[in-house]
């Protein structure tokens, strides 16, 4: 339920390739100029990604990229399982759900009087922002599918979208 609030996606990746190979690739993908993904591996197993594009001159906060992504990689009997998660900046998410909520409250405390455009305008602010979040989200999450020929699992499949 939290992940859904603040706009999180786990998604579980099976692979046939090796660990190495798919390492590989990842570096491969980090390397090159066209990809629009940057990142490193934290560890032999984990890696971090995120969109080549920022958005630190738009936003100051202490995250300035649009969007990230965390994974792991696992041993599996037919190959690998890259289990991720992808996130919008935090800030998306924070604005997405404080305005609304200040925009609700706003509109209740004042019985739908004076205060009702501005507050309506929150709302609508937030909405804004979070929806952006998601966008982000999306747009980061099929890079790294298309870039390491992944495909999303069915929900009827193996998949843990939680």
């Amino acid at each position: 339920m939290i992940d859904k609030i603040l706009n999180y996606q786990r998604v579980e990746y099976y692979c046939k390739l090796s660990a190495q190979d798919f390492k590989t690739r990842l570096s491969r993908v980090l390397n090159l100029k066209g990809y629009n993904l940057s990142g490193k591996f934290t560890s032999d197993r984990d890696f971090k990604l995120s969109d080549a594009w920022t958005i630190g001159i738009f936003i100051q906060s202490f995250e300035n990229d649009p969007a990230y992504l965390k994974g792991r990689i696992k041993d599996s009997k037919e190959g690998i399982i890259v289990d991720v998660l992808v996130r919008p900046n935090s800030i998306f998410s924070i604005f997405g759900l404080l305005f609304p909520l200040i925009g609700i409250y706003t509109l209740i405390s004042s019985d739908f009087g004076k205060a009702a455009e501005g507050a309506i305008f929150f709302i609508i602010f937030g909405l804004i922002w979070y929806l952006i979040g998601i966008y982000l989200k999306v747009r980061i999450r099929n890079k790294f599918e298309d870039y390491l020929g992944l495909e999303r699992p069915n929900r009827k499949q193996r998949a843990t979208t939680r």
